[in-house]
């Protein structure tokens, strides 16, 4: 409920739009929902303007802020995976789709999230076929050499048969390139949350030199800016700017 009033107000939607039930929620919390969504853009903002190559992050997929995703269309969704054969009995929740096939759970696909779960790991949704080729079965005779992605950097490599595909498939590889604006908006997403709640104290040495340079720079504490010194902590990131090269 909390997440479709976020995405309308960012989205520029109007409430009434959304369930009666929502919209009541939102009159009733209205002042809190629009403080909430106002901190959270400007936030987003500001990491966009902070996001720096020399920082080093990893690219990877999905957004957890919304700014990017849409809700899916469950009824066109349905109906597509029926006429290929998958059943999607009804779960008693408007924005959960159950896939199964031949009586066995496939995944759950989450319209609300332009999203879905297969064995205990989130996926988010880039098409019916896509999605089907993740969670199909692939044959040896049917099997084809084709590229899958890491979708924490984006750097393809080729499946040359059935195994390479089972084991990157495992890893959470997809069959496509996410998009520079995906991956810099799931990057900031995840930095976020590496970063709440962290005790500046805590954090290695590195960590905390990190940060003083940052705060000498006029950065203000934020969860992104200790999400960062984690990653320097784990040596995810180098945490100093790379000197740049005089020109002979």
């Amino acid at each position: 409920m909390v997440n479709q009033i976020r995405r309308a107000k960012k989205d520029g939607e109007p409430m009434y739009n959304l369930p009666l039930a929502t919209q009541n929620y939102y009159r009733k919390n209205k002042a809190e929902m629009d403080a909430l969504v106002a901190k959270e853009i400007d936030l987003l903002n500001k990491m966009y303007d902070e996001y720096k190559p020399e920082d080093e992050i990893d690219e990877t997929y999905a957004s957890s802020f919304g700014g990017f995703r849409k809700e899916l269309d469950g009824e066109t969704i349905e109906n597509e995976l029926q006429s290929k054969g998958y059943e999607t009995p009804r779960t008693g929740i408007w924005n959960k789709i159950l896939v199964m096939k031949n009586g066995e759970r496939v995944a759950m696909i989450d319209t609300d999230e332009s999203s879905y779960t297969k064995d205990g790991k989130s996926y988010q949704w880039k098409g019916i076929s896509n999605f089907i080729s993740h969670v199909e079965p692939i044959s040896e005779a049917k099997f084809k050499p084709h590229m899958m992605y890491d979708p924490k950097t984006g750097k393809g490599y080729k499946a040359n048969k059935k195994e390479d595909h089972e084991r990157m498939d495992k890893m959470g590889y997809t069959h496509e390139k996410p998009s520079v604006k995906e991956s810099i908006s799931q990057t900031l997403a995840e930095t976020i949350k590496l970063g709440e709640g962290i005790i500046e104290e805590e954090l290695c040495p590195k960590g905390k030199a990190y940060i003083k340079r940052r705060k000498a720079a006029g950065e203000k504490s934020s969860a992104y800016l200790s999400g960062r010194a984690v990653k320097v902590c784990k040596g995810q990131m180098s945490g100093r700017k790379k000197r740049k090269s005089k020109k002979k």
